[in-house]
């Protein structure tokens, strides 16, 4: 814990809780909880297990009145993008999910802290807790918090007609359509599908041998084994039937998910498919990151509830292209979310897609080259590092109307966060005034992201 904080370890809540009565003690601002790491290789049950403890704390924290005026943090490790872009922990991240549902339902009483365990994230994390943020991701100390961002189409894999797609789930079934209809797949093996002659008779009208197989682990592998060497697997779309047991859902995920690992080729092209973001979703997109840290193509994509429209086949095929391990499909309401933002209401996960009102003044300290060079020179080289990441990015998120330069992810390009050359030209002007440099019109665009302008400003005030 940083110094000046005072902290106490206690074996759970109830053990919390009863110190609490027996002492008269108050509440604690805040209680940290840690979610256990995936165990070596069984996924599955540690995704059970931790989404079950951790709904069973939710479950606690919310009937215990003592703590109606605490927030309880769930502290992980690579569990998200953030913290561990090249794969991370599973299970951790089905935690994630269920919590970020949690706090939907229930705001300003959950906090999720992701680290990717150095020292210098420990070190940070009570300072980015106390900043206010109710999810957050700290690597080697660096601040990341989450927002939605527009998808920027990719290029996806031509399949190959001759090849084998696997089809696993119900909610899959528009997008073997698709591919049957629109590129000329022949050859389908549908798992789990449902029990309509009308759909198996449509794929075949459009051209597709089809094979039906039951969804259960020795019928997938007797079906699998069945396939021809001349039409191998060379792709698989999963999708995750809904289940009202969240802990289950995930769990039956996971174990779908290992077992179809193996069945393509290492060239082949995995599709994942959740209703919701929840604890499944999360799990789907961080499964995603661990296929593609082995090279492997893959893509999780989830719906956020109350905003997703109807998903059909075309709209599945245009968030596949996305290059990203994590899509999520939306229809969002922007007028309802741009009033949510005029009233400083706006949730922060879509502080990225939506603007708020201009802030009017940022504070930088005595102007000029000389006072803001001093005030460098006064730090080491980390506090010189971050004090000019936070000048450029309170000035990126005031240009674009955020409330906090924490909207505003340093390693994003300009362009992707909504950036045209006027807004370029209002942050070079502010960057500008405050450094007393004279940087070209097009140095935003030039040093594409906050850290790179960062260290650009670093260099022009120091000449190295």
């Amino acid at each position: 814990m940083a110094a000046g904080t005072y902290a106490e370890a206690h074996p759970g809540l109830d053990a919390l809780a009863a110190r609490i009565e027996a002492e008269g003690a108050p509440a604690p601002d805040v209680v940290l909880v840690s979610v256990a790491a995936t165990a070596d290789g069984d996924i599955a049950t540690s995704v059970r297990r931790g989404v079950e403890e951790a709904a069973q704390r939710v479950r606690t924290w919310l009937a215990d009145t003592r703590f109606a005026g605490s927030r309880l943090v769930f502290l992980t490790k690579d569990a998200t993008a953030a913290s561990a872009p090249q794969g991370g922990d599973p299970a951790a991240a089905a935690v994630w999910g269920l919590i970020r549902a949690a706090q939907e339902t229930d705001p300003d009483r959950f906090v999720l802290a992701d680290t990717d365990g150095s020292k210098a994230s420990w070190r940070s994390l009570v300072k980015a807790i106390a900043a206010g943020h109710d999810q957050l991701a700290l690597r080697r100390s660096t601040l990341k918090v989450p927002r939605l961002a527009p998808a920027v189409a990719g290029t996806w894999p031509a399949y190959d007609p001759e090849g084998t797609v696997l089809v696993v789930g119900r909610q899959a079934e528009p997008y073997a359509r698709r591919l049957a209809e629109r590129h000329g797949v022949r050859n389908l093996l549908l798992v789990g599908a449902r029990d309509t002659a009308d759909f198996e008779a449509g794929l075949t009208a459009a051209g597709a041998r089809v094979t039906v197989a039951p969804a259960d682990p020795t019928a997938l592998a007797d079906a699998l084994a069945a396939v021809p060497p001349a039409h191998p697997v060379i792709a698989v779309v999963h999708a995750v039937d809904p289940n009202t047991d969240a802990s289950a859902e995930a769990a039956h995920a996971a174990r779908t998910a290992q077992a179809l690992r193996g069945a393509a080729g290492p060239d082949a092209a995995y599709v994942m498919l959740s209703e919701e973001e929840g604890a499944t979703g999360a799990f789907l997109e961080a499964w995603a990151r661990v296929l593609r840290s082995g090279g492997t193509t893959a893509v999780a994509l989830s719906g956020r509830p109350g905003t997703a429209g109807p998903v059909d086949g075309e709209l599945l095929e245009a968030a596949t292209a996305v290059n990203a391990a994590g899509v999520v499909v939306a229809e969002p309401d922007f007028e309802a979310l741009a009033a949510l933002a005029a009233a400083d209401r706006l949730p922060a996960l879509w502080r990225g897609l939506v603007r708020g009102p201009a802030r009017r003044t940022v504070k930088e300290g005595p102007a000029g080259a000389g006072g803001f060079k001093q005030r460098l020179l006064a730090l080491d080289a980390a506090g010189c590092d971050a004090l000019l990441l936070d000048l450029v990015r309170e000035h990126a998120a005031n240009v674009l109307g955020h409330g906090s330069g924490d909207a505003i992810d340093a390693d994003r390009k300009f362009r992707d966060m909504g950036f045209d050359s006027l807004s370029a030209l209002a942050l070079r002007n502010a960057l500008n005034d405050v450094t007393a440099l004279r940087m070209p019109p097009g140095v935003v665009f030039d040093q594409p992201t906050s850290a790179e302008l960062a260290q650009h400003i670093k260099q022009q005030i120091f000449g190295r």
